[in-house]
């Protein structure tokens, strides 16, 4: 840091040099400046899309005269990284996500999933990530090749807004051999069968903030009821609808 300083200092009078420069904020400091500072701005990483990230559109400004560097303020950075349409589903249901970045640090850093931008859902996308972890070699970072470590759940992706509970009897016998009836409300939710509604049981393998999966290849002896079923990859999902019951028959007009 001192010799970029010093080449940066080369050619400036000498009560320049010793002059005493403030930073107009609170910040990491780095004391390079590479043009790339408002190419993709923070505020407007929701917008950023595969098209945008070519090198024809990343292309630096020039530095002003007399830059010496840059604070680097916020709790946050942030990474814009190209990803498929395979991948981009693979980080949206993952539960963690961790960067592996050798230039910047030997151990793997947390990060999450800020924004995942498609122009449609099966198109390729760029994945925002963001973390907090600094060190100098984050602060001055700015192109670098990145693994993602995912840790993911392998499942049906169902929004809480189609998560229902309904209480289910079943018949069981005991060690007597004498039937008698169990109860158990149960988590599931409703899916169209022809024109009719059918309730379904969710096997949670885990449950985010606006989701939850359910397992899949459930045995017999995981699901509470073979006459419910369990949720399966093909089921049409109700997603909405006031007052539904298992049976009920879906007017299409």
């Amino acid at each position: 840091m001192k010799e970029k300083y010093k080449e940066i200092s080369e050619g400036l009078s000498e009560d320049k040099m010793n002059k005493e420069i403030k930073s107009p904020c609170t910040g990491y400091f780095v004391s390079s400046a590479d043009g790339y500072e408002n190419v993709i701005r923070t505020d407007k990483l929701e917008e950023l899309m595969p098209a945008d990230m070519t090198a024809d559109k990343l292309v630096p400004a020039e530095i002003p005269d007399g830059v010496i560097g840059k604070t680097v303020t916020g709790v946050y950075w942030y990474a814009a990284c190209p990803v498929s349409a395979e991948d981009a589903l693979r980080i949206k249901n993952a539960y963690s996500i961790k960067l592996d970045i050798p230039t910047v640090s030997g151990e793997k850093i947390k990060a999450e999933l800020y924004s995942l931008n498609q122009p449609t859902r099966t198109s390729d996308a760029v994945a925002i990530l963001r973390g907090t972890f600094m060190n100098s070699e984050m602060a001055a970072l700015r192109k670098a090749k990145i693994s993602i470590i995912l840790n993911t759940y392998e499942g049906i992706r169902i929004p809480k807004s189609a998560v229902h509970e309904r209480e289910v009897t079943r018949k069981v016998e005991d060690e007597n051999g004498a039937e008698q009836e169990e109860s158990k409300v149960l988590s599931g939710c409703y899916v169209k069968l022809g024109n009719e509604v059918s309730f379904r049981e969710i096997i949670p393998v885990y449950t985010g903030e606006d989701y939850v999966i359910s397992k899949l290849n459930v045995t017999k002896d995981e699901m509470f009821s073979k006459d419910v079923g369990v949720v399966q990859v093909y089921d049409e999902i109700i997603t909405e609808g006031a007052n539904l019951y298992d049976g009920k028959i879906i007017n299409r007009n």
